[in-house]
């Protein structure tokens, strides 16, 4: 019984996460890392090579040793790397690792977070990287290992350690996105003006750094939405071309084998405005569907153990998921929309009005960007209004 309640549990937690990654939401913009690692070396030798910041060992045996990893060559400018420190801890549970960066204008980390493995008595911390010129200053990384609150190796990479990358000679249709995979999960095409139409896609990109992303021979384009997760970003984008294009292809560089891709993206019009349509990714509300399903079905499972049992644990256990669903069906977040404000088809200025609000009039509100707020109307149709036209409470 008691292994049955941990396969349930785990699999609950496990779907929860795979679909909650799904959503869209607002890039988190990323932090000064406050975990707790730190060199007293001053040495201006790349990160091509491999060295040991510090080895220490005490009269109980006890070992510390940080070795930073060579990066697989080449890098390119722009590209996102890998840069990995090996840690043995001879004693996990006495020692911890702890660390805290410090961002300058050359190169930067991607996110807040690190992957770490694991094996036997060492610890494989990785941070993912980009660089923004040939020749760049890495960020310093403050590494301390700690025994009780105690810094018992104090290390930090210098702003002075050094890193060469190189120029890449991009195609014509070149995107400026790097990345390990990049793949479009859906798009639509619609009629933008008697001249243009407009085209939004959902795409997934690992290892990726899509702040300078950039499509070639298009009218207007933008993000919509972006969230990262680790070194992988989910995003939707926007772009207008001239009417009469079959398809639309751009490349990117896979990081992988070091060679440009080519994605392709069929413009096939449709007769409904873009904020009209149905939600572009089917696969969340199948996702949504499924994570209710798996949350019953526990709760259900928890009670019944419950009513065998009588042990209080399991009716405390059953709460996570009936918390989950209570969540997912609190009534919708709504706003007042003031009279005469036009709801458009994309957050941008200029973009087509596909409504005008002749009242002011309560919409539900399940986003934002910028300076626009993203609403859903009564007969479910989506789109944008500026946030000038919210009613002030």
């Amino acid at each position: 019984m008691k292994a049955l309640f941990i396969i349930c549990l785990f699999l609950f937690s496990h779907y929860m996460l795979i679909a909650e990654e799904l959503s869209l939401e607002e890039l988190e913009e990323p932090q000064n890392l406050e975990y707790d690692i730190t060199s007293k070396d001053n040495n201006r030798s790349t990160l091509n090579e491999a060295f040991i910041y510090e080895k220490k060992e005490n009269s109980d045996g006890e070992i510390l040793f940080i070795k930073q990893l060579p990066v697989p060559e080449p890098i390119f400018t722009d590209q996102v790397f890998a840069i990995t420190y090996q840690i043995l801890l001879s004693d996990k549970k006495l020692f911890k690792i702890r660390y805290k960066s410090y961002q300058n204008n050359d190169c930067r980390f991607l996110s807040n977070r690190y992957e770490r493995k694991i094996d036997n008595l060492y610890y494989y911390d990785t941070f993912y990287a980009t660089c923004s010129k040939s020749y760049s200053t890495l960020p310093r990384l403050d590494i301390n290992i700690v025994n009780r609150q105690k810094i018992i190796v104090s290390q930090h990479i210098e702003e002075e350690h050094h890193i060469r990358t190189r120029k890449l000679n991009p195609k014509k249709d070149f995107s400026y996105l790097f990345a390990n995979d990049f793949k479009i999960k859906s798009h639509i095409a619609s009629s933008f003006t008697a001249q243009k139409d407009i085209i939004i896609f959902k795409a997934e990109s690992n290892t990726s750094n899509i702040k300078n992303f950039k499509l070639f021979n298009v009218d207007k384009q933008g993000f919509q939405e972006r969230k990262r997760y680790g070194k992988n970003i989910n995003f939707s984008y926007y772009f207008v071309v001239p009417k009469g294009l079959n398809n639309y292809s751009f490349s990117y560089f896979n990081q992988r084998n070091n060679k440009y891709q080519t994605v392709k993206i069929p413009i096939v019009i449709i007769d409904q405005k873009i904020s009209t349509q149905s939600d572009l990714a089917p696969v969340e509300k199948k996702f949504n569907i499924f994570k209710i399903a798996i949350a019953i079905s526990i709760i259900i499972f928890f009670f019944i153990v419950f009513f065998l049992q009588r042990q209080i644990i399991y009716v405390i256990i059953a709460f996570i998921p009936i918390a989950y669903l209570i969540n997912t069906f609190l009534p919708a977040k709504m706003i007042c929309i003031k009279e005469e404000s036009h709801i458009m088809v994309l957050p941008t200025k200029g973009a087509t009005v596909f409504k005008k609000i002749e009242i002011n009039q309560k919409v539900e509100s399940i986003g934002s960007i910028e300076n626009y707020t993203k609403i859903r109307l009564e007969n479910k149709k989506i789109g944008w209004v500026e946030n000038e036209n919210i009613c002030q409470d």
